[in-house]
């Protein structure tokens, strides 16, 4: 063939064979970019070389064995059927690869710039899928098989739990250790292995509860709405020879769980059995109750020898009843087998009777009935007697005090009416062992007056030491050689003793500190005085007119050291406050007595007198030292 041109109108009707282009190369500078080859009239074969467009790319079949790049903002792939309708394509939109179904204007798949897939419709994965990271699910997932299963497997590609269906049951697996944890039955029960916390939303069950294991939660709310039900809490433990069971109330804390009581049964052996509630005491839970089956209650024990036994101690705020038809019923109080109190009644009536014993003998023995021998009489007790006078009447006239003992410094008291004389009550102590012999301590006569004494007779004025509290007030002492009183304040510092005129008019005190004692005379505050004037009374001059003596008592031996003071009849005009009589009511003659606190006045007013000569005399030399 020879050299034929080829314009860019175009060849018509014309043939060029393969053979007749030979090695002919057709290169980019010689195709015209509106130069196309269109139709159907060929189907070029590019060989190895590359195929690069700006246009589309279009045909029934188009083989690529190379690589195929797309450049476009939205590069995409269009799948046409034979209606000439885009149905699918495949796109890259920014960022995001996607397969589209343009026929609905719906992504079916879309592949995430961050690496997640998005699916949309429903999808069925017959041969399974694999997925490392998460799935997100808009509709359904549907597993079509005679058992289906979704299996979990961590990062050491083990199956550590799987999602199964088989046999119209439903369960949770744990495939490590081969075992059911959740099975639902095809019934509706469910199947929970090991222990279960419903610990935020709880659970709610229309039907029965079966564990064999525990059930932990923080709220159980029971409720049955049909007629005649009698359970609505069942444990059932099905080791019918050794079984029990048991409610645990415990808690948790700094992940340690501390169990603190406990309702359980006891070994059931049949229809018998018994109910146990424990409590923690520090060592683990301990039987506080238990109630068996032969109706015996035991608190503080766990085998009960009555209706209720009790170890240890009962309060209580009301009455306690005990109601009997049949005469002769009563509460014992026993020590190791033997009755120690008995309190019932007796006879056919309704009379009340108490008895102390020892050793199961009587010892005391109060009876109700209206025909024996009663120590208890109309709210009165008797002593030696049943018909007392008084509240307390002891019949024979003595009320003893006893200690029984061998040891011959033990002593007895007594209390004796006319002991002295008629109408005189005294309190004695023996004086030798077993109460032979007593000699009063404490006397106490019709008027009111309380005696004591060390040697056994009353107190006499001033021969025999002891001490006297008469009916007006007055109290008296005297002791041989010795202490008088003591007077004590525990804590703190403060008043000891406090003196009063009237009831409420506190005129002097003696104080107290840890180391030091004070008296106080008088009131200085302003709202207890009135008719307040300036007193102007010349003190100094009459502490210059004082005439200090050194002297000895009346009562004491000459030659005796003698005393420094003052005469109270030299000074008496002068201080008469600080000098009062001793105002003895007994006594033939009034004595002249000095009081210190009532002196203290003087001696305030005469050193202000004297404080203010003396800044007198410093003003008068300081003003002749200027001179």
């Amino acid at each position: 063939m020879g050299l034929t041109r080829i314009t860019s109108d175009g060849i018509t009707d014309a043939t060029i064979d393969t053979e007749d282009i030979g090695n002919l190369v057709i290169t980019n500078a010689k195709v015209a970019t509106t130069a196309a080859i269109a139709g159907t009239k060929i189907s070029p074969d590019f060989g190895s070389q590359a195929v690069t467009t700006t246009g589309q790319i279009t045909g029934n079949s188009v083989t690529v064995n190379g690589d195929i790049t797309l450049n476009d903002n939205q590069p995409r792939i269009n799948f046409t059927d034979n209606n000439g309708d885009p149905d699918y394509l495949i796109q890259v939109d920014a960022g995001h690869f996607l397969i589209h179904d343009a026929t609905n204007g719906a992504d079916k798949i879309k592949i995430q710039s961050d690496g997640h897939i998005d699916i949309t419709p429903n999808t069925d994965f017959g041969a399974g899928i694999d997925v490392t990271g998460s799935s997100s699910f808009d509709g359904f997932i549907t597993l079509s098989s005679t058992h289906n299963r979704i299996i979990f497997t961590d990062t050491n590609a083990d199956p550590d739990y799987m999602v199964d269906s088989n046999g119209g049951h439903f369960l949770v697996y744990d495939a490590t250790n081969n075992q059911d944890k959740i099975k639902i039955f095809s019934d509706g029960h469910i199947d929970i292995h090991g222990n279960v916390d419903f610990i935020s939303g709880g659970i709610d069950v229309t039907g029965a509860i079966t564990a064999t294991g525990s059930v932990s939660t923080d709220e159980v709310n029971i409720t049955t709405a049909t007629a005649g039900s009698q359970k609505t809490l069942k444990l059932n433990n099905t080791n019918a020879s050794a079984g029990t069971n048991e409610i645990t109330f415990s808690s948790t804390t700094s992940g340690t769980n501390f169990e603190a009581a406990s309702i359980r049964n006891g070994v059931p052996n049949h229809l018998n059995g018994s109910l146990q509630f424990k409590t923690a005491n520090g060592s683990g839970l301990q039987t506080a109750m238990i109630i068996e089956n032969n109706q015996r209650v035991g608190i503080g024990t766990t085998s009960p020898s009555q209706k209720l036994d009790v170890s240890g101690g009962i309060k209580a705020t009301t009455d306690i009843t005990l109601a009997s038809t049949t005469a002769g019923q009563s509460i014992i109080v026993t020590k190791n087998g033997t009755q120690a109190v008995k309190l019932g009644h007796i006879g056919t009536g309704n009379e009340g009777l108490l008895v102390l014993k020892e050793n199961g003998t009587d010892t005391v023995k109060f009876n109700g009935a209206t025909g024996g021998t009663s120590y208890i009489n109309a709210g009165n007790v008797g002593i030696k007697t049943t018909s007392p006078i008084g509240t307390l009447n002891v019949h024979d006239g003595t009320f003893v005090l006893s200690k029984p003992s061998t040891n011959s410094a033990s002593r007895n008291w007594r209390f004796l009416p006319d002991n002295i004389a008629a109408g005189n009550l005294g309190l004695q102590v023996s004086t030798a062992a077993g109460g032979s012999t007593f000699q009063n301590v404490l006397e106490v006569d019709k008027t009111g007056t309380i005696f004591t004494a060390q040697n056994g007779t009353a107190f006499s004025w001033p021969s025999n030491p002891g001490h006297v509290w008469y009916a007006d007030g007055e109290a008296r002492s005297t002791t041989a050689n010795g202490v008088h009183y003591r007077i004590n304040r525990m804590n703190g510092d403060g008043h000891a003793v406090q003196f009063y005129r009237g009831q409420t008019n506190m005129v002097g005190f003696i104080s107290i500190t840890s180391s030091s004692t004070g008296y106080g005379s008088g009131s200085s505050d302003e709202r207890t005085k009135k008719n307040i004037e300036v007193w102007n009374e010349d003190i100094l001059s009459k502490f210059k007119a004082l005439t200090p003596k050194i002297f000895n008592f009346n009562w004491e031996e000459d030659g005796t050291t003698k005393h420094k003071g003052y005469i109270a009849q030299n000074e008496l005009d002068k201080f008469p406050e600080a000098y009062p009589k001793n105002n003895l009511s007994d006594s033939g003659d009034e004595f002249y007595t000095f009081v210190p606190t009532d002196m203290t006045v003087y001696l305030m007013k005469g050193l202000k007198e004297a404080a203010e000569k003396i800044e007198t005399l410093e003003a008068k030399v300081a003003a002749l030292e200027t001179k």
